[in-house]
């Protein structure tokens, strides 16, 4: 029996053999799930139930998809720690960091588990599509470029980012703010970027941030998988346009919402 700070090493340590014995990857690539319960405008979201399985297991199934050993990345806060015992549960590394400035808890995770390319996934996507997350992964490794971003007014939750760690390092370093939750601001002009051709938005939301939201996401796993490849739902709701209007009025309400988030910084 490993106890302590030992075992903590120990079940990390298992973890990435595990996925290496059965994969032979960059060890250097992690996915980051970017997640916290203290949300506002819906409380406790990533603990939610969706046909009876959890918000934050749903992104955690489809990050899996990507291929790469994954991170969850949350806080220290004590409402945080239901998080750490389900990224157990999953198999999955976790990480606590910083509350307020999520800059600061990624620099923090990529320097603990030795990151070079960060994938990173934020936990309100619940359609997030792997299928582009895992070409974008090669374009990084293979195209001159320090990150890569999705193109403008592309349907909201479809993509974050992936970084080369030291995009977030210095960003991280250069940054004055204890309180950021963007890291965009920081990106321009400074690094090389890949923009990717998704989607447009065509009215559609992939986002949970509000009830309509739940409500919508509720709808598309009625009638679909949870590791549903992003691309099939896109097809049916260009089909089934009235499944669109249940979330996407809150489009305006969210981007406000981002605009005032970039004030702060």
């Amino acid at each position: 029996m490993v106890d302590g700070y030992l075992g903590s090493y120990y079940f990390y340590f298992i973890i990435v053999i595990n996925f290496m014995l059965k994969k032979k990857i960059n060890k250097n690539i992690f996915t980051i799930i970017t997640v916290r319960t203290s949300s506002t405008r819906l409380p406790k979201k990533c603990l939610k139930l969706i046909n009876k399985k959890l918000i934050i297991e749903i992104i955690i199934d489809r990050a899996k998809k990507i291929g790469y050993p994954i991170i969850l990345a949350t806080t220290t806060e004590a409402s945080d720690l239901p998080l750490c015992n389900i990224a157990k549960e999953n198999k999955i590394l976790y990480f606590r960091g910083s509350k307020n400035n999520v800059l600061k808890r990624w620099n923090d995770c990529i320097n603990k588990f030795k990151v070079k390319v960060a994938v990173m996934v934020d936990a309100d996507d619940l359609l997030f599509d792997y299928v582009t997350y895992k070409n974008a992964i090669n374009k990084i490794i293979n195209k001159n470029c320090d990150y890569i971003k999705s193109n403008k007014n592309s349907i909201t939750g479809l993509f974050t980012y992936i970084f080369k760690a030291f995009v977030i390092k210095r960003a991280f370093n250069n940054s004055k703010n204890n309180n950021i939750e963007m890291i965009a601001p920081y990106l321009k002009n400074n690094y090389k970027s890949y923009s990717l051709r998704l989607k447009k938005n065509n009215n559609m939301r992939f986002t949970l941030d509000y009830k309509e939201d739940l409500i919508f996401f509720q709808n598309i796993f009625s009638k679909f998988p949870f590791t549903i490849k992003t691309a099939k739902v896109i097809n049916y709701l260009e089909k089934n346009k009235k499944i669109t209007k249940i979330n996407h009025f809150r489009e305006k309400d969210y981007k406000l919402n981002q605009g005032k988030k970039y004030v702060t910084l």
